[in-house]
């Protein structure tokens, strides 16, 4: 009996870890999908930065609510001392369920939740697409999807954006912080079988066979450029980026003066995952 509920709340977990890492490639791969056609609830709600639109005055006051917070995070962690918001606020749309949010934007049936550009009222949006009752919609979705939003305001359209760093901020600001995806990674590390540094910050595309190895070392390393090394490196590799520099090039940039080596950092790095998470 202990064997057989063990093995259900293991299931259960798996289903959740790969819930999460559909919808994070989802995400990747959607962010400059055009949705021009979307059908939008009726009831408009505006604040600081975004539109809501929502079938409830209170739930879009809600979730404009989270969503300022979570901007407000993301903005305090970019290592920027000023936001330019969009000249078009994004978008926030909250359908009313699954099955409406699936034949409006025509994402398959295990999507929670996509980001992607609306053209409204003449106008161009950046755009989040979600639906009530999706789960750890406040918790994970929101949060990633808002970070990607504003991540890329923040850097501009001349900047390079690593990878590494777009999808390593996203699930550092959900409520978990990848916690599971964290363990996994450091798990690797500690049997030595880990994505290297040097790859990881090179990465353009999730490698392939690898997607939670990538998601945990990626969102581990943002965790240890924030709560172990001086911030003031990582300011510097964002205002590296956004002047042009390749992610090799800004983390060298910005780190390697610090260091005696890039070696050093990565065993620095692994030696923090594998204290704080493969116990």
């Amino acid at each position: 009996m202990i064997l057989k509920k063990a093995l259900i709340v293991l299931f259960f977990i798996c289903v959740t870890i790969v819930a999460c890492l559909h919808h994070m490639a989802q995400v990747t791969a959607s962010e400059y999908s055009t949705f021009s056609q979307a059908k939008l609830p009726s009831y408009k709600y505006v604040s600081k930065h975004f539109i809501i639109y929502s079938y409830s005055r209170k739930k879009a006051a809600y979730l404009a609510k989270k969503a300022e917070v979570v901007a407000g995070r993301v903005i305090g962690h970019s290592g920027v001392s000023k936001f330019a918001p969009w000249k078009t606020k994004a978008i926030i749309i909250l359908y009313k369920n699954h099955s409406e949010y699936v034949k409006a934007t025509g994402q398959p049936g295990w999507s929670g939740g996509t980001a992607g550009i609306i053209t409204h009222e003449a106008l161009t949006h950046r755009a989040i697409y979600l639906y009530e009752g999706a789960p750890n919609l406040f918790s994970n979705i929101l949060p990633h999807e808002i970070t990607h939003l504003v991540f890329m305001q923040i850097m501009g359209p001349s900047a390079n954006i690593p990878l590494w760093l777009n999808e390593g901020l996203a699930v550092y600001e959900q409520k978990d912080k990848g916690r599971s995806l964290k363990i996994i990674a450091a798990r690797n590390m500690k049997s030595n079988d880990y994505i290297k540094l040097d790859d990881l910050i090179k990465y353009e595309k999730v490698p392939e066979g690898r997607t939670e190895l990538f998601y945990g070392a990626s969102t581990g390393l943002v965790e240890y450029l924030f709560v172990v090394l001086s911030r003031t490196y990582y300011v510097k590799m964002i205002s590296l980026l956004k002047q042009g520099a390749s992610s090799y090039e800004a983390f060298r940039g910005a780190y390697g003066k610090a260091f005696k080596s890039f070696s050093s950092i990565e065993r620095g790095w692994k030696k923090y995952m594998i204290k704080k998470y493969a116990r």
